[in-house]
């Protein structure tokens, strides 16, 4: 409910507010699958069968909370942006914070048949990762270091190409108006960066001696806390757990 709320605010034009307000419920979706992790049973899926839901599963669980923790970095970013947010670096930490959490999630959700979930994180996890490269070349290419710049947008060509290439076979529509909105703007940066470095500066362009990109997320899962008294009982939750292993 949390995810489907965030999802309509963010459809409005207002941004400032609506953004913000769903960057909170994504934060509370991330709490309470961190919280359904860290308390569902051990094997309860085995023990409710093929007919239980994927999300009875702590290894799902695991995967939504890292797959809610990239929504909301996502979000955060297109709220620096839009602010206008000039710190170029801490924009390409964040985007590789994205690609992380998207890594994380897609590592324990391959198996759980959410397909909408998994062909998301197929391209959201290249483009953020490009998306990053691209902010750490602008930020060195203003530093006066060419080359180096140079060599970022080449490392995320690689991201973009691998994009593309999924976009040959499909298309995730909940990332097409972000991939549109971005990526001709990656690929004009790298063109021009490498032309200039190529006819101006001259400069040595050394991918392999890049440093490593350090992720760092700027938001925080809103911890999870249960009602008290709770909602039901631990005996009656075995009863009805046993009726649908029935």
């Amino acid at each position: 409910a949390y995810l489907k709320k965030a999802a309509e605010l963010m459809a409005v034009e207002d941004w400032a507010s609506a953004y913000k307000e769903a960057a909170g419920l994504v934060a509370q979706a991330s709490g309470i699958y961190q919280y359904c992790k860290d308390w569902t049973a051990e094997g309860i899926s085995e023990v409710l069968g093929p007919k239980a839901i994927p999300e009875v599963n702590e290894i799902v669980m695991t995967g939504l909370h890292w797959y809610t923790n990239a929504c909301l970095q996502t979000i955060a970013l297109e709220i620096a942006v839009a602010s206008g947010a000039k710190q170029l670096t801490l924009l390409a930490k964040l985007c590789r914070q994205v690609a992380v959490y998207g890594e994380q999630a897609a590592a324990h959700l391959t198996a759980s048949g959410l397909v909408p979930i998994l062909n998301h994180l197929h391209v959201l996890v290249p483009l953020m990762d490009g998306l990053s490269m691209v902010y750490m070349g602008r930020a060195v290419w203003a530093e006066g270091q060419y080359g180096v710049g140079v060599a970022w947008c080449r490392k995320a060509q690689v991201q973009i190409d691998q994009v593309d290439q999924y976009y040959m076979r499909a298309v995730v529509p909940c990332l097409e108006e972000f991939r549109l909105r971005v990526m001709p703007k990656m690929k004009e940066d790298i063109a021009f960066f490498e032309k200039d470095n190529k006819y101006v500066y001259f400069e040595a362009v050394k991918v392999d001696q890049l440093p490593p990109l350090h992720p760092q997320p700027v938001k925080q899962a809103i911890p999870h806390v249960a009602p008290s008294p709770p909602a039901f009982t631990v005996e009656g939750l075995g009863q009805n757990v046993a009726k649908l292993a029935g």
